[in-house]
């Protein structure tokens, strides 16, 4: 009733499904880590002090800046923290764009950038894609706009953009800021984060749910070079980041090799993964995340959907023009990517 008009006319972004938890669910929809966080994120909630938490945070996380900086290799000023990386891409929407700025984004991508840009009232461009689902970024030179979105690797796609295409195009567009999310990086074992010192337009995101088996926190950050960091930090909340999420932040930095082991873990599966469906008949993306996208000629994924999910394994479908011929998998444990693959070949129609 009282919502503006603006607002009544927004479509809400469409979370993955969140059943409750229970035994014999297989949860593959929403790119989750099937490992838990390293044993000193458990430690440090047995021992969290309560009374501390009458006291406000650190407003400009000191401690999670410095054992960020010692992990990454860059200066703490490079640094900006979020609950989640969602409210940092909010944050850049509200920070880097005048009324008559446009964004850009890729054709598929996290639809959260749309999300924000069409709540902000800023108009956006989208980047085309291959057939193949591959991003041509020579492409930017037709488009206007002032902020270029690139997920790396793409999500839904899994695709990654080689670092020395992501250079080159930052190079060649010093007027434009270019915003590399980076959820997925270490499942490829690349990154973007070599060239932040370099280019002055250029802005990386990175968050704790994904290889740091941390959704349920809210933790992301960026890292760019002073200037981006210190204009963010003007229009963000002055209390941001709770102090709980700001103490863990710090041991998963301190314990970051347990993390990298678990991506090499995890990427191991999806290969796996990719080369049995490939085997079973199905066109299987280049992922470079942990999840695959794939699909099957002739076959509705809609329908390989719906069935895993009678059976308690919820994968993603995509009822959107140009996705719906595709069903995105997170990859979970070897034993549950194995009931996956055999509920997948039970959904195959049987030869004859």
């Amino acid at each position: 009733m009282f919502a503006s008009r603006h607002v009544q006319l927004l479509s809400p972004y469409q979370y993955g499904e969140q059943p409750p938890p229970a035994r014999d669910l297989i949860k593959l929809n929403t790119n989750e880590n099937p490992y838990p966080a390293h044993a000193s994120v458990a430690r440090l909630l047995k021992a969290w002090p309560v009374e501390r938490l009458r006291l406000y945070p650190e407003p400009t996380w000191n401690a999670l800046r410095k054992a960020a900086s010692k992990t990454l290799g860059v200066p703490p000023e490079y640094l900006a923290f979020g609950n989640g990386s969602d409210e940092l891409i909010a944050l850049l929407f509200r920070t880097f764009f005048d009324p008559e700025d446009e964004v850009v984004f890729t054709q598929y991508t996290y639809s959260a950038y749309a999300a924000y840009s069409e709540a902000l009232g800023i108009a956006h461009r989208v980047l085309p894609m291959g057939d193949d689902l591959t991003i041509d970024l020579s492409l930017l030179d037709k488009l206007p706009g002032k902020v270029v979105f690139l997920t790396n690797p793409n999500a839904p796609t899994g695709i990654a953009l080689p670092v020395e295409r992501i250079a080159a195009a930052v190079s060649r567009h010093r007027n434009r800021l270019f915003i590399v999310d980076e959820a997925y990086a270490d499942f490829w074992g690349k990154n973007c984060l070599p060239l932040v010192r370099k280019y002055p337009n250029l802005l990386l995101l990175r968050t704790f749910s994904k290889v740091n088996s941390l959704c349920g926190v809210r933790l992301g950050y960026a890292i760019g070079q002073p200037d981006l960091i210190q204009a963010l930090l003007k229009v963000k909340d002055p209390y941001n980041v709770n102090a709980l999420t700001q103490a863990i932040g710090v041991t998963v930095f301190q314990h970051y090799a347990y993390y990298a082991k678990n991506a090499k873990k995890i990427s191991a599966i999806r290969d796996r993964f990719s080369r049995d469906l490939a085997d079973l008949g199905f066109r299987v993306l280049p992922s470079s995340a942990n999840f695959v996208m794939a699909s099957l000629p002739g076959r509705e994924m809609e329908s390989l959907y719906l069935d895993l999910a009678k059976k308690r394994i919820f994968v993603r479908f995509f009822n959107k023009p140009g996705m719906r011929e595709w069903v995105r998998i997170s990859m979970g444990t070897p034993a549950q990517m194995k009931k996956v693959l055999a509920e997948i070949r039970a959904w195959l129609p049987r030869p004859g």
